[in-house]
């Protein structure tokens, strides 16, 4: 599957996020206690943008219709059982990469 770079590993803060846009698939990278992790940043119900919803938190709420999401394990709190999918990514020479195309559900 092909790596695509998203940004600096310097340009996301901690607690902070980068939401970028590859292959039409928008994603969200996000550092929680110095941990990357990459995650559809899509409300699975209506497709709406969570990261322009409300965050508390470990979780997004939809703008659209308010279904929670927890950001780093994708769970949806008010509908269990749909996940968000997971993206694998890496760190190479400073820079994040996200694997597209290699989706994974926890």
């Amino acid at each position: 599957m092909p790596w695509y770079p998203v940004c600096s590993s310097t340009e996301i803060a901690e607690g902070g996020f980068r939401t970028v846009t590859l292959l039409g698939k928008r994603i969200a990278v996000f550092l929680r206690r110095g941990e990357f992790y990459a995650i559809s940043a899509m409300c699975r119900h209506q497709g709406a943008d969570l990261t322009r919803g409300v965050r508390n938190g470990d979780v997004f709420t939809c703008p659209r219709h308010h279904w929670r999401h927890d950001l780093y394990t994708g769970e949806c709190l008010s509908e269990p059982g749909l996940t968000l999918p997971r993206y694998a990514l890496r760190i190479r020479e400073g820079r994040i990469e996200v694997e597209v195309g290699g989706e994974y559900y926890d």
